[in-house]
């Protein structure tokens, strides 16, 4: 009877040890706290084209196609550009070189995709940087009319000298006319080797 007394007083014991300690583990003043993300330091002002640039876009929306027809009719693009000892703290436009795909034929003067159709779109962007100091920040903005606005999130590539990539994907409702543009930023007009960068676009939904 004795030793059944000490082992239910060893459970007792062990078990509000336990206790104790899961408590500890989870109570509100013990977890550690998570930063939120904000907004890259990159990014220093807001996106502003030059008067050259709206002359372009200009020329490029009096030439806007049709739209090919109601979904599931296709309207996608897949555009590549690399960009050498480029060096800048400013927000600058993407330009694209290679165009691998133009469904709708909606993609303009290598930095622009004018929406023919009403719908819901995804766009992807992806960046690589080659040998560079400092981070670069990469993002979209939609233009209505004269009013241009950044679309919320980015492609971070962080600082290093080494090759990294970075990565944003968004899915956002638009209006024929509307016009898609990715811009870059980097820290302290470091430069870079060599930045690659890969935007793709789609019509996915009415």
């Amino acid at each position: 009877m004795k030793k059944l007394k000490l082992l239910l007083l060893f459970i007792v014991v062990t078990f509000g040890f336990v206790s104790t300690v899961g408590a500890q583990r989870v109570s509100p003043s013990t977890k550690k706290k998570v930063k939120p993300l904000l907004s890259p330091k990159t990014i220093k002002a807001e996106p502003k084209f030059t008067e050259a640039q709206l002359s372009s876009l200009r020329e490029s929306t009096a030439k806007m196609a049709d739209c090919p027809g109601a979904f599931p009719k296709r309207v996608a693009f897949s555009v590549r550009g690399i960009l050498e000892n480029w060096a800048s703290s400013s927000n600058a436009v993407l330009t694209y070189q290679n165009i691998d795909l133009n469904e709708g034929q909606s993609w303009f003067a290598q930095s622009t995709f004018i929406v023919p159709c009403d719908g819901l779109y995804t766009f992807t962007l992806n960046t690589m940087k080659d040998n560079y100091t400092n981070d670069i920040t990469s993002y979209l903005t939609i233009t209505t009319g004269t009013e241009i606005k950044r679309i919320e999130g980015w492609a971070w590539n962080p600082q290093g000298p080494a090759r990294t990539t970075g990565t944003l994907t968004v899915l956002i409702p638009l209006i024929r006319g509307q016009m898609i543009t990715s811009w870059i930023a980097a820290r302290n007009n470091s430069q870079t080797a060599t930045l690659y960068y890969h935007l793709t676009g789609n019509r996915v939904a009415p």
